[in-house]
């Protein structure tokens, strides 16, 4: 009875070893990623774990966790806390532990970062947390890939890109402690996830309506080297409402909008394409040729952004506000460019801006675009032109299914589309980033290849 009361007062109880969010890593805000940042939210005034990390059976290493208060309403205050775990090996796994009063409330272990040279693999998802079985097959053979780190091409939660929203239709789905094809994966914890702006994740700009809305802003831990000007997505509201979100929110609003980063051999520049930018605007174009121009001497150059510029589905069919960055995309010698938007998966073939260049928008509107039909991702693994693919069938509800038996119907650019619940996974070596789509049974979809 003693050794109960004593373990009573001393031992954290169940309801207090529980997290609202529980611990998922991020890429923080360095340009070149190299250590990680451990993010977790957690109601105000409790004790605040201790973060412990190690490789190997090396000795365990803390590291400092700060915090940032949300307080907006229709969710009750909680905070974000966020440790930086620095001095990891490259390219290999590590462990890490939380500790409260002495007690381990959490462990795992995760992926750092590659460096140049080493070999590296990623998760592609887009257009995820619709909450579906689709989605929770997706997540649970993505997370038996054991990627790297996984980039998510917008729209990451639906419907409005809430607290709420995340909270029920995306942590769920990827931080299953046990895994199955019908509740998910655990993605989140041991691989670094990155996300770009979405329609969906904007959703509510109103912050009267939803004053939680935005929270991508405050959610996501990614490098904040955006473009200065940008002014957008503009949150709206009483300025009770606004002030609380960008208290939360901090530096990371508005220029987390766009960013770079560069993972080993992969230079990655993120693009804002929502229906609110000016893809014309000058200072937005100079930045995103900067971007690219930080990258060129990276084996490979990828731009995730949401609204694809070449797709087949009827649905969507006037978002092609993206082919404006074709040539932009060309001159900085782009490698592949990732888009979601469209609820299913579909490959171009290598895309060439041709005659276009310079073009008025009702000329990049037709579809008469160069194509290098030769490519194959088989026999022929050098492209001459952007491979461009839609990646959006991650969870949500699927578009146009019935046009995948019916390519006679597909636009002239389209070679591959499949219309079922799926993601894909990309391996790249210095000399070649080999890409295959799996669906949410774990069977093969499409798989090709670029070589040097």
């Amino acid at each position: 009875m003693i050794l109960g009361l004593i373990a009573s007062l001393v031992l954290p109880s169940a309801n207090d070893l529980g997290f609202l969010v529980e611990p998922y890593l991020q890429i923080g805000n360095q340009a070149e990623v190299k250590d990680l940042t451990l993010v977790w939210h957690d109601r105000p005034n409790r004790p605040v774990p201790v973060v412990e990390y190690r490789q190997g059976l090396g000795q365990w290493q803390k590291a400092k966790s700060t915090s940032q208060a949300v307080a907006t309403a229709k969710v009750q205050p909680f905070e974000i806390f966020s440790a930086r775990l620095s001095g990891l090996t490259p390219g290999s796994r590590f462990q890490y532990r939380l500790i409260t009063q002495g007690v381990e409330v959490f462990s795992y272990w995760g992926f750092t970062p590659p460096a140049k040279s080493q070999s590296q693999r990623f998760a592609v998802i887009g257009d995820c947390g619709g909450a579906s079985l689709g989605q929770a097959g997706v997540a649970y053979y993505a997370s038996k890939e054991k990627p790297h780190y996984l980039v998510i091409p917008g729209d990451i939660v639906y419907d409005d890109g809430t607290v709420r929203d995340y909270r029920a239709r995306f942590f769920p789905f990827y931080q299953r402690g046990v895994p199955s094809q019908r509740r998910g994966g655990n993605l989140l914890h041991f691989a670094p996830t990155i996300g770009v702006l979405g329609n969906h994740d904007i959703g509510s700009r109103n912050l009267d309506r939803d004053p939680d809305g935005l929270a991508y802003f405050y959610t996501f831990f990614q490098p904040l080297n955006g473009w200065s000007g940008a002014t957008e997505p503009a949150a709206t509201g009483s300025q009770i409402n606004v002030q609380a979100f960008k208290s939360a929110a901090g530096a990371n609003y508005p220029v987390m909008a766009n960013f770079w980063t560069r993972i080993g051999d992969v230079h990655w520049v993120m693009v804002d394409v929502n229906h609110y930018v000016n893809l014309r605007e000058e200072g937005l174009r100079s930045w995103i040729k900067d971007a690219l121009a930080r990258g060129q001497d990276a084996k490979w150059r990828i731009v995730m952004l949401h609204h694809p510029p070449f797709h087949s589905s009827p649905r969507h069919a006037e978002a092609k506000q993206s082919r404006l960055l074709m040539e932009i995309f060309e001159d900085a010698k782009v490698d592949l460019v990732i888009a979601g938007h469209v609820h299913n998966y579909q490959r171009n073939f290598p895309i060439s801006v041709g005659d276009k260049r310079g073009a008025r928008a009702e000329v990049l509107n037709r579809d008469d675009w160069t194509l290098d039909k030769s490519f194959d991702g088989k026999t022929n693994t050098k492209p001459q032109g952007i491979i461009t693919i839609v990646n959006g069938a991650g969870g949500a509800r699927l578009y146009d299914p019935q046009l995948a038996d019916q390519p006679n119907q597909w636009k002239p650019f389209t070679t591959v589309y499949k219309a079922v619940f799926s993601f894909g996974i990309v391996d790249v070596t210095p000399q070649r980033l080999s890409y295959r789509q799996i669906d949410q049974n774990g069977e093969l979809l499409d798989e090709w290849a670029i070589t040097r």
